[in-house]
């Protein structure tokens, strides 16, 4: 059978003997302690929505964790556990149905628990969030059950096991297999947004002000045209005044969907030159971000219908695209983009070879508190993302201009970050900022010296042989 990842940028042919579907803890116990019918390293599964070729192994075990599907709520403690295969679109949906919600929310609602819990996931931060950590969805675990490299399990928490807390929310499921994880939670609210059409000359001069608020921007490297999103959380003493939108489905629709079929078609079908196709695709997309902020130009949802249920395997009828995620602190973000767009520029004239659809980004606000953070980009400082998108077939054309990008990254020293389980090239390039590298490969010598869960991929991303 062949195990492939998001986009098909990397497949596996694995033997059947050697991937197991467990459906309760005592099997994946039996996994992990016996190494001769199940090979090490053991990787556990989810929905596997990323472009990295975190599985390539000519050995090993897969763990598909999707039967792992519990959800449980403590309105006492404000806290709830989820399973490690549960989807965050259904989680978001069940703390919905009890007029509860996550801190945060992101867009992926493909992403399964147990990847949340040991991943850095990114959004923009609200501006009014009143039990801040910033933009880091792991910040807000503060319990995990998870079976370690002997088959024995344990339950951590964030009050009894802190700086061990924060490696293992931090450890990408190189420390054990997360059975199910515990998150706080907060009331239900509103979420006000608001959409703004702008420039990257606007772009950058917003970033520099000290007015600037926490956004999610759309952007076309090739025209001077950007869309602002913003989001607020409105208090629960107006929610029950403001009437919820319905605009914010297609927002998601146009997102999700539309805009990358679109291009999907165009760069197939189109008997056109490829500068008329990117031309056409630029075009529909500066008009639908004119649409956008007209139509959604102030909206009312819940923080949870930002969540989209993405496809799995893309076709003629499901939009699917590659992306590949880098930041930099907000001071250097203006001087980071302008070289990155050069960049796309740059390349485009020498090879005729560019993105097809957008640029988007995140500003991520710094960690509270820092001292317990621990391998994430926003620990030293707030930060802007830069995400790039790409919806053609020919993926090795696109895969090679992603590492030329964050090999000029690395080069004009911006301090930048990449996302492990998110950002294509980040194997070869090791572009890590200021993570703390060192300090993990000894915490996860220590919680897994037989190296049960010591994947190819991380061996190479922490330059570890």
């Amino acid at each position: 059978m062949k195990i492939t990842n998001w986009f098909n940028t990397s497949e596996t042919d694995v033997d059947e003997q050697h991937y197991a579907s467990p459906k309760n803890e005592e099997e994946i116990v039996e996994i992990i302690r016996n190494i001769e019918n199940y090979p090490s390293p053991i990787i556990p599964l989810g929905y596997k929505h990323s472009p990295v070729p975190y599985f390539e192994q000519k050995t090993g075990t897969f763990v598909s964790m999707l039967n792992f599907k519990k959800m449980e709520i403590s309105i006492d403690d404000n806290t709830a556990t989820f399973g490690a295969g549960v989807y965050f679109i259904d989680a978001s949906e069940f703390l919905f149905q009890h007029n509860k919600q996550f801190f945060i929310h992101y867009e992926i609602g493909t992403a399964t628990i147990g990847s949340i819990a040991c991943c850095h996931m990114k959004d923009s931060s609200y501006n009014n969030n009143p039990y801040y950590h910033g933009g880091m969805f792991s910040k807000y675990c503060v319990k995990i059950k998870f079976i370690n490299e002997s088959g024995n399990i344990e339950i951590w928490t964030k009050d009894e096991n802190t700086e061990n807390f924060d490696y293992l929310t931090s450890s990408h499921g190189l420390f054990g297999i997360i059975i199910e994880a515990t998150f706080m939670i907060e009331d239900l609210t509103l979420c006000h947004v608001t959409h703004h059409i702008t420039s990257w000359g606007g772009l950058k001069d917003y970033t520099k002000s000290k007015y600037c608020e926490p956004f999610f921007y759309y952007g076309l490297p090739f025209r001077d045209t950007v869309l602002l999103e913003f989001r607020k959380k409105i208090p629960v003493s107006l929610s029950s005044t403001i009437r919820r939108s319905r605009f914010y489905k297609l927002r998601n629709r146009l997102w999700k969907r539309t805009l990358p079929l679109f291009s999907f078609y165009i760069q197939t079908f189109s008997p056109l030159p490829k500068k008329a196709n990117y031309w056409i695709v630029d075009s529909v997309c500066s008009v639908a971000y004119k649409l956008m902020a007209c139509l959604f130009k102030d909206l009312y949802c819940y923080p949870h219908d930002q969540v989209i249920f993405y496809p799995e395997k893309g076709s003629l009828w499901a939009g699917k695209y590659i992306f590949n995620y880098s930041c930099v602190s907000k001071d250097k973000f203006p001087e980071f983009l302008d070289s990155v767009l050069k960049f796309q520029k740059d390349y485009y004239n020498k090879t005729s070879e560019r993105i097809d659809l957008n640029q988007v980004g995140y500003y991520i606000k710094q960690d509270r508190p820092t001292e317990t953070s621990f391998l994430s980009y926003s620990k030293h400082s707030d930060q802007i993302s830069i995400d790039l998108i790409d919806t053609t077939k020919d993926k090795e054309k696109i895969l090679k201009m992603y590492e030329k990008i964050l090999e000029n990254i690395k080069k004009n020293e911006f301090s930048a970050h990449v996302l492990f389980n998110q950002t294509w090239g980040s194997e070869k390039v090791h572009l890590y900022g200021s993570y703390d590298i060192e300090r993990f490969k000894v915490m996860r010598k220590k919680l897994d010296p037989s190296n049960r869960f010591y994947t190819q991929y991380f061996k190479k991303l922490l330059n570890d042989y």
